[in-house]
């Protein structure tokens, strides 16, 4: 195995691919919606393109899992890579002839979604072959720095190039995913697994078993599942209560916060056990949230949410480095398979229960409660964690 991250050319093939494909993502993150509320003029039928969109996640996570566990995880993101650039290519003609129907664009976002969740199975279960456990907390810091600088740009080069033509910014994320399948394809080093000849329901009890039977894995994915909620019905809460300019604020925020965490997310792993990044993280987005219900000014909102993503690169860490170390890596895809799906779970709950909480209690409330279920999650978890076996 190549001694560092920057010489393993395998690894670098993979990291541009990632960059690619994520900034054209980013881009579609922003173009969609505006292009079906451009096609449709129906607020309800522009919901249900971003739902089948994020919906994806629900409804093949466990499939996906057997997907990357069952074929060549690198001929599986490669041929996932083109198909999503040809459906994306589909939205290219759309935009061009200007228009769309609510079927297709609801089929494509479906699509798109569910081939980018066996992708995304797939990937992260190929990371720790293309560089070696020892090299895995290292590589997954400075992709999540890569991530959170992408989050930064892409939706701002979304919403330029959806200015010059709503197929500008389809066109780039197609290219986009066409520029990943190439470097993916580049990439020697072997990503096959083993055999399975299990049926496909068999393949994903197996994974739901391998994430419940290690008690740090599954307390981890609960307590990550349980901030997921927190922080998409924070987020809500935010939209819903300010202005469109103190929303771009702190959604910024969020990743000037997620950057910063993610360069000493490495160190904080190796220094600090996982009990202690729990206490930090939980605390963070107490005091975060806390703030902002006492004091809901914009600037506040931009520390408080902040604050939160401080430590969430290492908290991921923490979550990938015990999936590595503990499962088997046949294994691996259905683990961050049935990981995701605990986690998109929550947070599609997160929305609706911001919804009715701020018309119950008003937004500093919803914030401040927000904070309180994060400082519970933490010592549920903690506790949990200290019981013998």
């Amino acid at each position: 195995m190549t001694a560092t991250l920057w010489r393993n050319k395998d690894y670098l093939l993979f990291w541009w691919s990632r960059a690619s494909s994520i900034l054209g993502s980013q881009v579609s993150y922003i173009a969609l919606p505006l292009f079906a509320k451009h096609a449709l003029r129906n607020p309800a039928e522009v919901a249900l393109v971003t739902v089948c969109s994020y919906g994806s996640g629900l409804l093949f996570a466990l499939h996906a899992g057997v997907v990357g566990d069952r074929f060549n995880r690198k001929h599986v993101m490669v041929a996932t890579d083109v198909l999503r650039a040809a459906l994306v290519g589909l939205l290219v003609w759309q935009a061009a002839v200007g228009g769309a129907a609510l079927w297709s664009l609801c089929l494509i976002a479906l699509a798109v979604g569910a081939l980018s969740v066996i992708f995304d199975s797939a990937s992260a279960a190929a990371l720790p072959d293309l560089v070696g456990e020892d090299l895995f907390a290292r590589a997954m810091s400075r992709n999540q720095s890569r991530d959170f600088v992408l989050a930064m740009i892409g939706p701002l080069l979304g919403a330029v190039l959806f200015t010059a033509g709503p197929a500008w910014a389809f066109a780039a994320d197609a290219g986009s995913y066409l520029v990943s399948a190439l470097l993916l394809a580049l990439i020697s080093t072997k990503l096959t697994v083993a055999p399975q000849p299990a049926r496909t329901l068999a393949m994903i009890r197996g994974g739901l078993r391998t994430v419940l039977a290690d008690r740090l894995l599954g307390r981890l994915t609960l307590y990550v599942s349980v901030l997921n909620l927190v922080l998409t019905a924070g987020v809500l809460a935010t939209i819903v209560h300010f202005p469109a300019g103190s929303i771009g604020i702190a959604l910024a925020a969020q990743s000037v916060g997620g950057l910063l965490g993610s360069l000493v997310a490495e160190r904080l792993h190796r220094r600090l056990p996982v009990g202690a990044i729990l206490g930090l993280h939980g605390g963070l987005w107490f005091a975060g949230l806390t703030a902002v219900g006492l004091a809901p000014t914009t600037p506040v909102v931009a520390i408080g949410l902040g604050l939160g993503w401080l430590v969430a690169p290492a908290l991921r860490l923490a979550l990938g480095s015990r999936l590595v170390a503990v499962v088997q890596p046949e294994l691996r895809a259905r683990a961050n398979s049935a990981i995701s799906l605990s986690t998109s779970s929550f947070s599609l709950l997160g929305p609706p229960i911001a919804g009715f909480a701020v018309g119950s209690i008003g937004y500093g409330g919803t914030m401040a409660g927000l904070g309180v279920i994060a400082a519970l999650a933490v010592l549920l978890v903690r506790g949990r964690l200290r019981r013998p076996p």
